[in-house]
C-alpha cells in the first residue's frame, strides 16, 4: 500500500481494491473480532479530521517499541497489516481476535526484541520496531506484509 497515494485508485495487487476500500474491509473484518475496536492515539493527540490510518501511522512514528503496551499501539499495526491484509481475501477475523486478546503480551513482547508466532494461517515476526505478517492466499501466493517504525533497529525490517 501507498500510505501517502490518493485513496481512492485502484491498485495491482491482490484483489486491487483502493487504500479507503481496503481500510474500510480490514475495520469490518476486525470488528468480527472486536465490535469496540478503535485506534487510540497514543498521546492523547487531538485527532478531529484524522482518519484511523492517520492516527495508527501517527501513533507507530511516536512511540518507542518499549511503549507497545499501551492502548493503541497493537491496534495501530493491526489496522495497517489488516488493510493490506483485505486485499487477498485473508481471514482478518482471525488476524485481529489472536493479536488483540489470543496472543496480545507475545506480540507486544516480540515487537521489542524479536520472535515469531504463528496465528494459524498467519506467520508473524517481530523485531525491534518491525512487524512482518505472512499468509499464505488459496491461489498459493505467499503474501507479506512489512511494517517499519522509525525505531527499527536496522535497515532491513
Amino acid at each position: 500500500m501507498e500510505w501517502g497515494s490518493a485513496g481512492s485508485h485502484g491498485v495491482n495487487v491482490g484483489n486491487g481494491a483502493p487504500q479507503n476500500d481496503a481500510v474500510d474491509n480490514a475495520d469490518k473484518s476486525i470488528r468480527q473480532a472486536d465490535e469496540k475496536f478503535q485506534i487510540v492515539p497514543a498521546f492523547g493527540d487531538a485527532t478531529a479530521g484524522l482518519l484511523p490510518m492517520q492516527i495508527a501511522v501517527q501513533n507507530l512514528a511516536r512511540v518507542h517499541p518499549e511503549g507497545y503496551r499501551n492502548p493503541g499501539l497493537v491496534e495501530s499495526f493491526l489496522l495497517l497489516a489488516a488493510s493490506a491484509l483485505s486485499r487477498f481475501d485473508a481471514p482478518v477475523d482471525v488476524l485481529s481476535k489472536g493479536m488483540l486478546f489470543e496472543h496480545r503480551e507475545e506480540l507486544t513482547s516480540i515487537l521489542s526484541k524479536s520472535g515469531t508466532l504463528y496465528l494459524d494461517p498467519f506467520r508473524i515476526e517481530g523485531q525491534f520496531g518491525c512487524l512482518k505478517v505472512f499468509f499464505d492466499t488459496e491461489k498459493g501466493e505467499n503474501v507479506g506484509v512489512y511494517i517499519k517504525t522509525p525505531f527499527a533497529a536496522n535497515e532491513v525490517c
